[in-house]
């Protein structure tokens, strides 16, 4: 895509409109929806979701952006991502924070769990839709390049770049959500982390007890490496194992664990 007249990425505001939360009954037929209304604001990934048995509220985890500002102006044709896309680039010249959001009788319940920069949260697949008490995601932090593209540069709209400044992964985090407590564990200096793939151990049984694989991409080698950290001691010591690979995946490299007998 040419980043001075295309979309590359197909996010946009929308002055005026309203943020709402649809909940869907899985086993239903889509028409039975429960709408709840909150600030408008900006949700890319989700960490997980459960409904809570005893009093039928539902929690769940997301990366939050911040809305544009009021009477900031805009285009509509263009996105309010850089080029380089989600993860790369800021949002409405936000980066994303880990949010805690309870749905309530007929409200949502907001709670930012810190103030870190995230985004690619992930959690340990065994617990989807149950309540998990660990979450993993990418640190992220604001990058020292300048705004790649500026969409109104010619329309004479007196405005900052801020959208498109860029940011870099940084490190991985994990979250203790029991106690809204964070780790941090950084590969070093010259390397870039993907998106971390929790496996559990064969006789785990927390979702902490396991490992996390992640891509991380090597400047200093011109190659990518697969991390393999002990996500119970995250943080308080290093990498268990570090995969060389020959070539340089791209950064954000997506993927999944899948154990050797399912796979089967």
């Amino acid at each position: 895509a040419n980043p001075t007249t295309d979309t590359p990425v197909p996010f946009g505001w929308v002055p005026g409109a309203e943020a709402w939360v649809g909940v869907v009954p899985r086993g239903g037929d889509g028409t039975q929806v429960r709408w709840f209304r909150l600030d408008p604001c900006l949700v890319t990934h989700v960490l997980g979701a459960w409904e809570d048995e005893g009093s039928g509220e539902i929690v769940l985890y997301v990366c939050r952006y911040d809305a544009l500002e009021a009477g900031r102006p805009f285009d509509p044709a263009h996105s309010v991502v850089g080029p380089a896309g989600v993860g790369l680039t800021s949002i409405g010249g936000s980066l994303a924070v880990l949010e805690r959001w309870r749905l309530v009788g007929d409200r949502v319940e907001r709670t930012q769990i810190d103030d870190r920069f995230v985004e690619y949260p992930r959690r340990d697949p065994v617990l989807e839709g149950a309540p998990f008490r660990y979450g993993y995601s990418l640190e992220e932090e604001w990058a020292d390049t300048a705004p790649t593209v500026d969409p109104w540069r010619d329309s004479g709209v007196d405005r900052h770049t801020v959208l498109d400044r860029g940011c870099a992964p940084v490190g991985l985090l994990k979250f203790d959500l029991s106690r809204d407590e964070v780790v941090t564990w950084h590969p070093g200096a010259g390397r870039r982390p993907s998106e971390p793939l929790f496996a559990r151990a064969v006789d785990g049984r927390s979702d902490d007890e396991g490992w996390l694989l992640s891509v991380v991409d090597d400047v200093n080698r011109g190659a990518s490496d697969i991390y393999v950290i002990d996500a119970s001691s995250m943080g308080r010591r290093g990498p268990e194992a570090v995969v060389h690979l020959p070539v340089r995946l791209p950064l954000r490299s997506h993927g999944e664990w899948v154990p050797a007998d399912r796979y089967r």
